[in-house]
Parts: C-alpha cells; sequence; structure tokens
C-alpha cells in the first residue's frame, strides 16, 4: 500500500527519519473514488500500514 504524493519525496524522507527514532504506524486517509489498482513507485517510497476511506479499512 503505497500513497501518491507529489513526486518531491518529503514525507519518504520525513518518515525515514522519524522511523529510526520509534516505530510508526502508518495510516493514510483518502476517499474511496481515489483508490487505483496500479501506481508508480521508487525504492524511496515509504508503504502505508493502513489506509481508510470513506467506504473500507484496507490492511
Amino acid at each position: 500500500m503505497n500513497r501518491l504524493g507529489y513526486g518531491g519525496g518529503f514525507y519518504d524522507r520525513y518518515l525515514e527519519k522519524v522511523s529510526k527514532i520509534k516505530k510508526i504506524f502508518k495510516i493514510g486517509l483518502g476517499f474511496s473514488y481515489q483508490e487505483i489498482k496500479k501506481i508508480p513507485i521508487n525504492k524511496y517510497d515509504k508503504k502505508l500500514d493502513l489506509i481508510i476511506t470513506e467506504k473500507k479499512i484496507i490492511q
């Protein structure tokens, strides 16, 4: 489960920095119409632990 940002890697770098200090549980919020089957990812992208929409919870 990946989030799709704006391509700057800002959140990925922040999550990497924080995760070195303590364990974090990454949750993404969105609407079900925003869900897509496949997105472009690279080796620096950080995966989410959970995604919550108005219709379901994706683990």
